[in-house]
């Protein structure tokens, strides 16, 4: 019987390692530059296959996995915006109850 065989690798990163060879340290460079040009976040990804999976595919299925963080992200702040607004609107339900000493 034959086995399955496969490897990869996927490493996602938003900033640099330590240990780093000079293309590294120009590429974070540049994403650090970019960051601060266009006010957005820059991230390294790293994906190795084998048996080998074609680029479009691999950038397809990163697509579809940002959009679910997308739907995620948003349904956490949307949450965060409902329970700001229920502990303005009621602050008591927030508030630990007091402890009586004494009982009846």
């Amino acid at each position: 019987m034959n086995a399955l065989n496969f490897r990869y690798v996927f490493a996602f990163r938003q900033s640099p390692e330590d240990r780093k060879c000079w293309r590294e340290k120009i590429a974070w460079f540049l994403r650090k530059l970019a960051d601060r040009l266009d006010r957005r976040e820059s991230f390294a990804l790293k994906f190795e296959s084998d048996p080998h999976v074609p680029r479009d595919y691999r950038n397809s299925c990163i697509e579809q996995g940002m959009q679910l963080a997308f739907e995620l992200m948003t349904e956490s702040v949307k949450y965060k915006s409902m329970d700001q607004h229920l502990e303005a609107e009621f602050p008591h339900l927030w508030q630990a109850p007091e402890k009586n000493s004494s009982k009846s």
